[in-house]
């Protein structure tokens, strides 16, 4: 049986979808694959990342959580840190060189008050 979904549904942001969690107070997506552009095909992303949409002050609060861990000289392992200003937020893009780096990323985003 299929969940129904409502039009306040689509739209209400305490609602988390498969592929989104919940840490802390931000709502974490974490996409496994790239859109296709123009009618191309999606292509699998290979290392982790994870999609937070925020605020400026929040995602000034999330680069200085994750500071320790970004990524020193150019084969150095760790988070890359992107944030991007759209119409109404800001899109913070983490992009992790393996799962480790992520569940410790993750777990200072959630100390995040």
């Amino acid at each position: 049986m299929l969940p129904t979904i409502t039009p306040l549904s689509l739209f209400d942001e305490s609602v988390i979808t498969p592929d989104e969690a919940k840490v802390g107070r931000f709502k974490v997506k974490l996409p496994d694959e790239l859109g296709g552009v123009l009618g191309g095909k999606a292509t699998k992303l290979e290392n982790p990342r994870a999609i937070i949409k925020t605020d400026v002050a929040s995602a000034k609060e999330i680069q200085k959580a994750v500071k320790g861990l970004m990524k020193r000289g150019p084969e150095g392992k760790g988070v890359k840190f992107r944030m991007m200003k759209r119409k109404d937020h800001v899109a913070v893009y983490l992009d992790f060189d393996d799962g480790k780096l992520m569940q410790d990323a993750l777990k200072k985003i959630a100390k995040i008050k």
